[in-house]
């Protein structure tokens, strides 16, 4: 599906990025963990890291991208609510060049979710895997311990409808 999408000097390293993260995708998901499990998910996260790097590093660096159509009208609707205006610079026809111009983009490595991919392996070593815990419970007990008042507004109560009728709230004093 994703075979010849870029001229071989990069598609293989699409390739090989597109497989190294299925690969962490399979190791991230599984529903039981062994040691040695963990570790091929530490070496793949590893891995993982090496191609996003080079491959912004070689492959991003090759083709000059823009923002998309939508994502200009988007700022653009953006700046006419918050009163923003260009820099003032026209074009012959008397547009605004920097609001009608569409923008370079690059891959982003500096995302929070990248940033937490090398911290699955050891939360899984410490918590288990996250479809072994919620986080419902934890929220039914802080309610619990408010008085069963919403931490927003301290008149509000529960609407008991949303609580699961199967867990028991213990009123806490």
């Amino acid at each position: 599906m994703f075979d010849g999408l870029l001229p071989e000097r990069h598609n293989s390293r699409l390739m090989k990025l597109l497989f190294v993260l299925a690969e962490w995708h399979g190791l991230a998901k599984l529903k039981m963990h062994t040691e040695a499990s963990l570790d091929l998910l530490d070496k793949s996260t590893r891995e993982v890291g090496v191609c996003l790097r080079d491959f912004k590093k070689t492959t991003c660096a090759a083709y000059a991208t823009r923002e998309l159509r939508r994502e200009v009208e988007v700022r653009k609707r953006h700046d006419q609510r918050s009163g923003k205006k260009g820099s003032g610079a026209l074009a012959p026809g008397g547009a605004n060049q920097d609001a009608d111009a569409r923008r370079p983009k690059e891959l982003n490595l500096d995302l929070i979710k990248v940033h937490f991919l090398g911290y699955y392996s050891p939360t899984i070593r410490t918590h288990g895997t996250s479809d072994s815990y919620s986080t419902a419970a934890v929220r039914l007990v802080f309610l619990a311990k408010a008085g069963c008042r919403a931490h927003t507004s301290h008149s509000v109560g529960i609407n008991a409808s949303r609580l699961n009728p199967k867990v028991s709230l213990t009123r806490w004093s």
